[in-house]
């Protein structure tokens, strides 16, 4: 049976779209085990005026002094709080440890052991940015990694190794050429803050470090 849980917050409250969009992955994620409501009011004042009437009948925050938005609760009469319990909770429903609780939401052992018949215990597809910290931390915690990649040559039929489109050509050349640009500017407009020198500097991609 699914745990069935409600938030109301106002649109433009960011605590509120925090611990909203952290309790629907929760539902996306184990659509089995939990059921969100969301009550969306389009400005503070109505949320607050809907809240303060809400507390007066009998729920999980009658009584409380909860102001704030998001609110949340669970259905079964138990009142979650605000952002940082809704974030807290969430953050216990997907931690590795079977030690919680409640039993509903814990994560279980998913029954690994370094005792297989595999030849890796890892294998990670895509030797971009990601997939190489994946790798290396896993590598790191002493698992045996293998790393799939491949690149289909450009129309001009350049090609890269690991590392991925963001670092060979990317994200990472893009920075590093316009760091270089920048450096150039500086150095011309340093005259003007006195220093001296500068006269005639070069640049040669060849000797760069």
């Amino acid at each position: 049976m699914s745990k069935k849980i409600t938030i109301a917050g106002w649109t433009s409250c960011g605590f509120y779209q925090r611990a909203k969009v952290s309790l629907v992955g929760l539902a996306t994620i184990h659509p089995d085990k939990f059921d969100v409501t969301v009550k969306e009011y389009p400005n503070k004042t109505e949320y607050r005026a809907w809240l303060d009437d809400f507390k007066t009948g009998f729920n999980p925050v009658k009584g409380s002094t909860h102001t704030s938005s998001p609110v949340v609760w669970f259905d079964d009469n138990k009142y979650l709080g605000g952002c940082d319990d809704t974030l807290s909770y969430c953050r216990k429903v997907f931690s590795a440890s079977t030690k919680s609780d409640d039993t509903s939401s814990a994560a279980v052992d998913d029954g690994y052991t370094k005792e297989h018949s595999y030849d890796y215990d890892v294998v990670v597809i895509g030797g971009g940015s990601g997939g190489l910290a994946c790798s290396k931390e896993a590598a790191k915690l002493g698992a045996k990694v293998a790393v799939l990649d491949y690149v289909k040559p450009s129309p001009a039929g350049s090609k890269w190794g690991l590392g991925g489109t963001c670092v060979n050509v990317g994200c990472i050349p893009k920075k590093l050429m316009h760091n270089a640009a920048l450096l150039g500017e500086h150095a011309k407009d340093a005259k003007g803050f006195g220093w001296t020198g500068l006269d005639g500097a070069s640049h040669d991609w060849e000797s760069k470090k």
